[in-house]
């Protein structure tokens, strides 16, 4: 029997989910059970040999009793019966006034005295022997054991591993230990997870170069730490020090949460041979350090894992974020460390997929008839026939489309989130997902700010806002004067006398140097009114009045720049529904009357919901929950942000300030209604 391979082989059945054999998991000691027999030993010695692991009567169906009256647990039921009908094993306990390894002493054993006395009087008491020892007498081995003291006690190390649950010590020749994954650096020799297995050394009696485990052998420290990026895995607090002398420690028991609702599909926590399989799978993961929970995901932004900053040595998240670098380290061609991924994009690539992987699953290859369920959950023909989606880039509105032969026919706007809070309730409205509908800025270059509806909702709404700030947060500069910014050394001059700037307001200023110097360059003969937003103020407006100007602009922010009412002209900028869900989209063939495929049918789940255009989300009344939908001007203190605009021969420059068209429940609660 061939050790090392058996324990290779039973770590990788499939059977073993992380690849980590546990002797306190009685379906894995079902697995080794089954080797071992499959490896020449005798399996009843075998079952026997493990019965203490197993509870009486928890297998049932796989538990018979021995001629001493030992209760045993075989690897299934077929087993169990094969050695009843060859009369080994026995259903009914054949010494039921001898008592098995699970039965209580009687009370009147006295203190001393000997059980067996009392119990099993005629029989012969087993010996008592290792399984080393068991094995060599059924498989006699004529050879002489030459082994030196060194492989001896290799050997023992390996069986006494394997008995306590642990990886056993083996040689490897170079050839394994690389297809292993294993690294050297020099004679020294590090598996997957950063631990020292053993030095490279000449095998004179095989003839052939291995790497040999050293008994009780310290693991050498790595000499080019990254202290930088295990930083940014969460030890920030920890000096260097720390940091590598601890940067090679034991990880394989190490796991990882999936965190809560996670969309990669992960319910319990994952250790380092799982992000290995994983990372197989996906050929490529990305790690994120922005803020205080680092995170693992896929390339499209789907999470498998998190982890907090640690805040001791002894903490598990320590411990997390070393297996993580050493994860990093060995598969650096694979895994990109970042700060963070563009919001959202996950999501709209995972829909794509799924989408796409119906179709080549059915053979999809000329397009068909597309339908798509509305607010009624009712399906409606879009019009168009498609065999693909494609993810869109860029800017636009569109997320995703469906195509036709690569060209795209029907666009989506995709928001990820449920829409209800129940299934089917129809009554309440889960958490808006919709960051926003659209920059005040593109919709300014649009439509212009001179004239028209537009120029009458922005300007109302830009008077309220300037009549609701602090009185003291408005700074005039007389047109002729200039203003110097050093936005480096967060300092501003002026030549007009009058005006002397807070050092918060020199901060917003040096925050938005730029944007404030192009204003005084292109404006020398015009006032300069300067207005500081505080910080935390927020305020909003309602977009639609009820005139067909207003649901003109609504629209566009919703399904792009290019919306028309009653217009039939759909693309990127003006797409054909919304869809928000929380779950992959459900897609099955569209049927006639004789039950025949004539179209593909794509729907959400019941928490989900669409939008077609033109619907604009405008309540029915106060109550309806779509309330939460209907689209807002909406202006908020963000630093590096600003708004200018010409009024009555003067300039207006809004400092710390974004505006934005956004639903209105995701209205902050503190928001000041204009």
């Amino acid at each position: 029997m061939n050790f090392k391979s058996l324990i290779n082989d039973i770590c990788c059945d499939g059977r073993i989910k992380d690849g980590i054999f546990d002797f306190q998991n009685q379906e894995h000691v079902f697995v080794l059970q089954e080797y071992l027999e499959k490896a020449g030993c005798d399996v009843n010695y075998v079952v026997e040999k493990t019965a203490n692991l197993f509870e009486a009567g928890r297998f049932p169906e796989r538990q018979a009793y021995n001629k001493d009256g030992i209760l045993v647990t075989f690897p299934s039921k077929e087993y169990k019966d094969r050695a009843v009908n060859k009369g080994t094993h026995f259903a009914e306990n054949p010494k039921k006034s001898d008592a098995n390894i699970f039965t209580t002493p009687p009370p009147d054993v006295k203190a001393g005295g000997s059980e067996d006395s009392i119990y099993n009087a005629d029989v012969e008491k087993p010996k008592d022997v290792s399984i080393d020892q068991e094995l060599s007498d059924k498989n006699v081995d004529t050879q002489k054991d030459d082994r030196t003291p060194n492989e001896k006690q290799v050997d023992s190390k390996g069986v006494e591993a394997i008995l306590i649950g642990q990886t056993p010590l083996v040689n490897y020749s170079v050839d394994e230990a690389k297809k292993c994954g294993f690294y050297n650096k020099g004679f020294n020799w590090y598996n997957t997870e950063g631990e020292f297995i053993g030095e490279q050394i000449f095998d004179e009696k095989n003839g052939k170069t291995i790497i040999r485990p050293l008994i009780g052998e310290v693991r050498t420290k790595e000499d080019n730490v990254n202290v930088d990026i295990l930083r940014k895995l969460g030890l920030e607090r920890f000096t260097d020090e720390e940091i590598i002398n601890n940067a090679n420690q034991n990880v394989s028991s190490v796991t990882i949460s999936p965190g809560s609702n996670n969309k990669y599909g992960l319910t319990t926590p994952i250790n380092y041979i799982g992000l290995e399989n994983i990372l197989k799978k996906e050929g490529k993961l990305v790690i994120t350090y922005s803020g205080t929970v680092k995170k693992i995901r896929t390339d499209s932004n789907i999470r498998i894992a998190e982890w907090s900053n640690a805040k001791s040595i002894s903490s598990a998240d320590f411990k997390r974020a070393i297996m993580v670098y050493q994860f990093y380290i060995n598969n650096n061609d694979k895994v990109e460390l970042i700060a963070k991924q563009a919001r959202g994009i996950g999501y709209e690539q995972m829909q794509v997929q799924n989408l796409n992987n119906w179709f080549i699953k059915n053979e999809i290859n000329v397009p068909m008839r597309l339908y798509i369920s509305d607010e009624l959950h009712e399906f409606r023909d879009t019009g168009v026939s498609v065999n693909g989606a494609e993810k869109l880039r860029g800017t636009g509105k569109a997320d995703l489309a469906l195509t036709e032969n690569s060209t795209a026919k029907f666009w989506i706007s995709y928001k990820h989130g449920n829409y209800w809070s129940e299934e089917g309730s129809a009554k309440t409205l889960s958490s808006v997902p919709f960051q926003q509908y659209g920059s005040i800025k593109t919709l300014h270059s649009k439509l212009g700010s001179e004239k028209g509806k537009w120029a009458e909702i922005i300007s109302n709404f830009l008077s309220k806002l300037t009549e609701t700030l602090p009185s003291d947060s408005k700074t005039t500069i007389r047109a002729g004067y200039s203003l110097d910014v050093d936005n480096k050394q967060r300092k501003v001059k002026t030549n007009d006398t009058n005006v002397l700037f807070s050092q918060q307001e020199v901060n917003l200023i040096s925050a938005n140097a730029s944007s404030v110097q192009t204003v005084f360059k292109n404006n020398p003969g015009l006032d300069k009114e300067l207005y500081f937003l505080p910080r935390g103020f927020s305020v909003w407006m309602d977009m639609l009045d009820g005139t067909e100007e207003s649901k003109q602009i609504a629209g566009m922010t919703i399904y792009g720049l290019d919306f028309k009412l009653n217009s039939t002209n759909y693309g990127p900028e003006n797409v054909q529904c919304l869809i928000q869900t929380n779950e992959i989209l459900d897609v099955e063939f569209h049927t006639n009357q004789e039950e025949d495929p004539n179209g593909i049918k794509i729907s959400t789940d019941k928490r989900g919901h669409i939008l077609f255009n033109p619907n604009l989300p405008a309540p029915k009344n106060a109550e309806d929950p779509i309330l939460q939908y209907r689209p807002v001007i909406y202006a908020r203190f963000t630093e590096e942000e600003n708004f200018s605009y010409t009024k009555k021969g003067k300039v207006i420059l809004l400092l710390g300030c974004r505006i934005l068209v956004m639903p209105y429940g995701k209205l902050s609660g503190t928001s000041i209604a204009l």
